[in-house]
Parts: structure tokens; sequence; C-alpha cells
């Protein structure tokens, strides 16, 4: 390029930074409005997803009203019912999320819904921030009241005497591996498995869990 060239594109930069600089403006703009659309897309969706949840709250409210008056000690907490829920999600589920994932929010619906019609106690072998915890959290969902208890023993005796509706002790740790005085408490006890999560077993009373009692 020679002298005149250079001469020219030096002349004309003030106006190509302009219409550069233009050209990013509405390059932002363009972006605003589609990120501003997707987000109001989402918005209406948050908003149908708050109604639903609302509309299944009121219906498991309903069922709660119906086993009341037909039953005197009402069960509300069916675990089949539940797993056949969950099932159906994953079997349906078509994804970007994964069907854990979806189970998991399904299950903290459920526990939110069913704490509408009976907010259940839970009694895990403690303290708080323990696998049992974190069993108890997964299989009822946070909606449930959970009691940290410091042996075995007071789980057990919790449920049997009604002031808990369900029990979670370890069956495997990593320090012993199999909890064998969890395995012995069983041979004295009425309590029955009705689930097992991981490395603790569910418990209650069989065949129908019972009302908690206030303490």
């Amino acid at each position: 390029m020679n002298l005149n060239g250079w001469r020219q594109i030096v002349t004309n930069a003030p106006t190509l930074v302009r219409v550069l600089r233009e050209a990013c403006s509405v390059l932002a703009r363009q972006y605003d409005r589609f990120l501003d659309n997707l987000r109001h897309q989402i918005d209406e969706l948050d908003q149908q997803l708050q109604d639903l949840l609302n509309e299944r709250a009121t219906l498991a409210h309903k069922v709660a009203e119906v086993k009341t008056a037909t039953d005197p000690n009402p069960v509300f907490y069916r675990p089949e019912r539940e797993a056949q829920v969950l099932r159906r999600v994953k079997e349906r589920n078509q994804g970007p999320l994964d069907g854990e994932t979806m189970a998991r929010f399904f299950r903290e619906v459920m526990s939110a819904c069913l704490a509408l019609e009976q907010r259940m106690k839970v009694a895990f072998l403690g303290p708080e921030g323990t696998f049992t915890q974190q069993a108890a959290l997964k299989h009822f969902g946070h909606a449930v009241e959970s009691l940290p208890l410091g042996a075995i023993d007071e789980v057990f005796r919790e449920v049997e005497s009604g002031a808990a509706n369900y029990g979670v002790v370890p069956v495997e740790n990593s320090t012993e591996g199999v909890v064998n005085h969890t395995l012995d408490t069983f041979m004295t006890s009425s309590l029955k498995i009705c689930g097992k999560w991981s490395c603790a077993f569910i418990i209650t009373c069989w065949p129908v869990s019972i009302p908690a009692r206030t303490r």
C-alpha cells in the first residue's frame, strides 16, 4: 500500500470507528432483547409451575380430608404410592434433566404436600449431619420434622412409643461394617423394616404407620 492509501485510511478512521460502534450497539440491543425474551418465557413457566404446585397441594389436602372423614386413624404416608409416582417420573422423563434429578424434585413436592396432611416425625441416629439424617431427608424430603437421637435404642423406642412415625437407623458404616446392634435390636422389637436407603434402614410399626403423638 502506498502513502496515499494510508492517508485515506487515516482520513476515514473516525467514520469507520463510528460505524463499528453503531454496529456493536445494535448487536448489544438485539442480544439484550433476546435474553429478555428468554427470561420472560422462564418467568411465565415459573408462574405456571407455581400455580400447578399449589393446585397439587390443594388436591393433597382434599385427600387428607377424605381420609380423616372415613377413618379414625388415617394413614397419610404410603411408601408404595410414593415409589409408584417416582417410578413413573423416571419413566416419562425425557431430559435434559436426568431421571434421578427429576425424582428428587418430585420427592420434595410430595414431602411438602404430605406435610399439609400430616407433618411426619422421623427419628434418626444423630447427631445432625450424619448419613442417617441424609438418608431420612432423601427418603422423606425436607418437609418432615427430623429428630436426632443419641443411640439406636432410642430411635427404636421413639417409634415404638408413637412419638415418631418412622425411624432411620444405620445398618452399615465405614468403621465396623455391618452394625450388629441395629440387627440385634430387631430381635426384641415389634418394629419392621419398611425401606432401605444406602446404608440405613427405614423402620416403622407394621403393617401401617401410626400418627405421631405430641410429647
